[in-house]
């Protein structure tokens, strides 16, 4: 009984077969349910908002409307359309008076009276005109108004009349000086001795709020 037991025993011992794998062998590889990384969240300030092809980091300083960017033509609109921190330069392009310190307008003898329409781009905007005025017993145009109307109604415009340079003795002067709204007007007087004929300077500027889109009207000639 002994011998055939440990036979049998040892017939389990000595099988050829491989042992069976164990759990751990036989699991299978967890299937992958992680989302593909796609890299960090676009950086708003490298976005083009608006599709003018520029971004803030590319100076587009307002990225919400597709006609502010650097570059862009600064019209007449109150915006700084170019980012430059200048609003509506490119428009002083379509002044005719703009850039001259003093525009010749002419000779008053002949012309009779003139009348200019023009604009302040901004409050730093300075537009000057001259004409000739004659005073002598042929031809005596005196007295003269400079009327500058539509000025916008919260805006403080200033306006100056100088006599530049005498026909006689008379030595340069300031007219007068008005400011505000509305209209403004200075008269030049004949006075009587002095020679009042000679070249005036009339210097239209602005004290606040300088609107470009609204364009002032300069009359020049009898009252």
């Amino acid at each position: 009984m002994l011998a055939c037991t440990f036979e049998a025993s040892s017939g389990l011992l000595d099988s050829g077969s491989e042992p069976s794998s164990t759990p751990e062998d036989t699991e299978s590889e967890p299937e992958d349910t992680s989302v593909e990384d796609t890299g960090e969240p676009p950086d708003p300030w490298e976005t083009d908002d608006d599709g003018d092809g520029l971004s803030e980091a590319d100076g587009d300083c307002d990225d919400d409307d597709v006609g502010v960017y650097p570059g862009a033509f600064d019209d007449c609109d109150g915006v700084d359309q170019d980012c430059d921190d200048e609003i509506d330069e490119d428009a002083a392009g379509d002044d005719l008076y703009e850039g001259s310190a003093d525009y010749d307008l002419g000779n008053l003898d002949d012309a009779g009276s003139y009348s200019v329409t023009a604009r302040l781009h901004n409050d730093e905007d300075v537009d000057g005109f001259t004409f000739e005025v004659s005073d002598n017993w042929i031809s005596d145009e005196f007295p003269v108004e400079v009327a500058l109307t539509n000025i916008p109604s919260d805006a403080t415009y200033r306006l100056r009349v100088n006599l530049l340079e005498s026909h006689g003795d008379e030595s340069p002067y300031e007219v007068d000086t008005e400011f505000g709204t509305g209209t403004l007007t200075i008269t030049i007087e004949d006075r009587n001795g002095p020679e009042d004929g000679g070249t005036y300077q009339v210097v239209v500027d602005v004290i606040a709020n300088a609107d470009c889109a609204s364009p002032y009207q300069l009359n020049i000639g009898s009252p």
